[in-house]
């Protein structure tokens, strides 16, 4: 991979998995944000994007698992684009090799993952209203698989405290991360929000509670008390996602 038109097709198979993954426009906010997600330097990142270079073979490895594409099809442009597309000719899929009793099948298909959730703090996520584009450059922290059941601004939050651990049941202890659907702002008694309290800057993760016409919040650890104070919702939580 040497030549100029094979420099130039991988910059255009790198670009269209950054349109895939909205990551920001072609051009400077492009490379900024590539270059703040790999800890790279954005005039290396330049180079890719132009056709003017490639990256090491462990720093694309890291741009497919970042995508959830086939290293191959993004060195080469050969073979299926997504991981969880269909093999190509002559590969056998993980779901066949189980059939054939090479594998214990023990797992199920994972979910279908459409893009990226930026994971961003607590600070941005109450200046919601406010923000223009959460995809700018140095918005996210890192980016997280986006399922095809999220809405398309759905954003992500570490869970700081640990008054959303629970002493039984469904628990959110500290470090973990939640994503967040701010287009869904009418929650229902006893859903799980993001809201920011009114007349400061605060954000918080709690239940959201609703009985005869009052509204407050509610942790989930019974050593912590009730949020009264009045709040408006920034999001409804949708799911849970935590690292291995």
């Amino acid at each position: 991979m040497d030549t100029d038109y094979e420099k130039a097709a991988f910059a255009a198979r790198l670009n269209e998995i950054c349109d895939d993954m909205k990551v920001p426009p072609k051009g400077q906010a492009r490379q900024t944000t590539l270059a703040n997600i790999f800890g790279i330097t954005q005039k290396g990142v330049r180079k890719w994007l132009e056709g003017e270079g490639y990256p090491s073979i462990d720093m694309a490895r890291r741009i497919a698992m970042w995508a959830d594409i086939h290293f191959e099809w993004l060195m080469t442009g050969r073979g299926p684009k997504w991981i969880n597309e269909a093999p190509g000719e002559g590969m056998q899929s993980g779901q066949d090799r189980a059939k054939s009793g090479n594998l214990v099948q023990n797992v199920s298909p994972a979910p279908d993952i459409k893009g990226r959730i930026p994971l961003i703090s607590y600070v941005q996520a109450g200046a919601w209203n406010e923000a223009v584009d959460i995809y700018e450059p140095g918005y996210a922290e890192r980016w997280l698989p986006f399922l095809k059941n999220n809405g398309e601004k759905t954003f992500a939050l570490r869970v700081d405290g640990d008054s959303m651990t629970a002493p039984y049941g469904k628990s959110y202890p500290a470090g973990c991360i939640v994503f967040v659907d701010p287009e869904r702002r009418a929650p229902i008694s006893g859903e799980r929000i993001i809201a920011k309290l009114e007349g400061s800057n605060q954000v918080t993760f709690k239940v959201f509670v609703e009985d005869a016409g009052h509204r407050w919040l509610k942790p989930l650890n019974p050593q912590h008390p009730p949020v009264l104070e009045p709040f408006r919702v920034v999001g409804t939580v949708i799911g849970k996602w935590e690292d291995d």
